[in-house]
């Protein structure tokens, strides 16, 4: 049976979030919505479950995180039976080890809670709950997000490999292309809740007409994929990838050692890499124009020049004309006094001449800024008032931010995504919130236990 929705819409506070909007799924088909983020596709998804769901059709519905699915307090066997009794099945009836194999959850312990499974188990159990009775439609809102490249790979894979041959047809929400390339044979393309594109996703792949198709088409942000660096015979970064959204901030957390100041050389160009390529919007790195806060406040500056001619050096050297009234605004926002810039750096104080360095990445509005461990030689007071002054400018400017640090407690405040180095290696990548609740490997286990002994990351964490 062919599943369709007629003239879904949705108005909030007197404004239209999604404008009438009509599309049908076949059995077996695969459909893609996608858009950036606020585009409506969300909106349109949960539109559309309820209204087949009103029309008698069986629909189940995979969350972005299952943070959003599992109760933390609830064991995994009690998710399943409550999966069961919704459905209208009787505890225990349900194909939980066909289930299981096919999409290769390691089951381990059910009477555990999510927090004692990987996160990527954790997704593929939601996956398996939402398959329970074969439902005409499954909808997945962003499944991988919260996933690594990996472990979201792998997922989307078994996914993939457990629908083939079924009827159950399967509408996939989210903000990455190439994602949905691979896995649907339609795409939707929304834009400020309306579908400005829609047709065969190779056809839009190939030509798509709508610029937000054609923005969704180009790498958005800072890019690293398959990064080496060597010094010597010894592999420095081993395999790097990253990715980093224009406004997002990255939090590389790791011990000394472990490639982090390495990855921001490679960045700013100061490292060549034996292999890999570094982007931003799809361009080499280098045009964008990277800016760097160093981890040393006063060693970033001459000593013998004011910190006035050092902050505009940027401007001097990119031989751009500064905006009316831009430094002064900058000024305001890090809280730093314009007089204090004609003076030396070693007549302010820490904070104040770490805050000038802020001043002077900023200076030339830079689409993405490397902070190479830019707390941690201020004391804990300047420290906190420091991260929240980045971030409040952050905020303003709207640039990019690749944040170093070994702090694991302002990573998680102030960082959208963690990923964790180790020996050079990414041991783990995470939403932030996630890696504090259930990192995934021992040894980020071990360093968040750490920060939480140490006073650094809260207990609830």
């Amino acid at each position: 049976m062919t599943l369709s929705v007629t003239g879904l819409s949705e108005i909030r506070a007197g404004r239209t979030i999604l404008h009438p909007t009509s599309l049908e799924i076949e059995p077996r088909g695969r459909l893609g919505l996608v858009g950036a983020s606020g585009s409506g596709k969300s909106t349109l998804g949960h539109a559309l479950i309820d209204d087949l769901r009103a029309q008698g059709c069986s629909v189940a519905h995979v969350p972005q995180s299952p943070d959003e699915a599992l109760d933390p307090l609830r064991s995994m066997a009690f998710h399943w039976r409550e999966a069961e009794v919704a459905l209208g099945l009787v505890p225990g009836s349900a194909d939980q080890a066909g289930l299981f194999r096919a999409l290769r959850i390691e089951s381990g312990d059910m009477r555990k809670r999510p927090w004692g499974w990987s996160r990527g188990m954790q997704q593929r159990f939601v996956i398996a709950m939402a398959l329970i009775g074969s439902p005409d439609l499954i909808v997945l809102d962003e499944p991988t997000s919260a996933l690594d490249p990996i472990v979201a790979a792998a997922t989307m894979d078994l996914l993939s490999g457990f629908l083939d041959g079924k009827d159950t047809a399967m509408i996939l929400i989210t903000h990455d292309l190439g994602l949905a390339a691979r896995r649907v044979a339609r795409l939707l393309v929304m834009q400020a809740g309306r579908v400005v594109e829609e047709g065969r996703t190779a056809d839009r792949l190939d030509r798509p007409r709508a610029s937000a198709a054609r923005a969704l088409d180009r790498p958005a942000g800072l890019t690293v994929t398959d990064l080496v660096g060597k010094r010597g015979a010894r592999a420095t970064l081993d395999g790097i990838s990253l990715s980093l959204p224009a406004a997002g901030t990255l939090a590389v957390v790791g011990e000394s050692g472990a490639g982090k100041s390495t990855l921001i050389a490679a960045i700013l160009g100061l490292l060549k890499p034996a292999t890999g390529v570094i982007t931003w919007n799809g361009a080499p790195v280098r045009a964008a124009r990277p800016a760097l806060v160093m981890q040393e406040p006063r060693a970033a500056f001459n000593p013998a020049l004011s910190l006035r001619r050092s902050v505009m050096e940027p401007i001097a050297a990119q031989g751009i004309t500064l905006a009316e009234g831009r430094l002064e605004r900058l000024c305001a926002g890090l809280e730093l006094p314009l007089d204090l810039l004609d003076r030396r750096p070693a007549q302010v104080s820490i904070g104040q001449a770490q805050r000038a360095g802020i001043l002077r990445a900023l200076i030339a509005a830079p689409p993405v800024v490397l902070f190479d461990e830019p707390l941690s030689a201020l004391d804990a007071v300047t420290q906190k008032h420091t991260a929240r002054l980045i971030a409040e400018v952050q905020a303003e400017e709207g640039f990019a931010a690749l944040i170093v640090t070994h702090d694991l407690g302002y990573a998680v405040a102030h960082g959208d995504r963690i990923m964790v180095l180790k020996d050079g290696r990414v041991e783990e990548t995470a939403d932030a919130k996630t890696f504090a609740l259930s990192p995934h490997s021992p040894y980020c286990r071990t360093l968040r236990d750490a920060a939480i002994s140490l006073g650094a990351l809260g207990a609830a964490a």
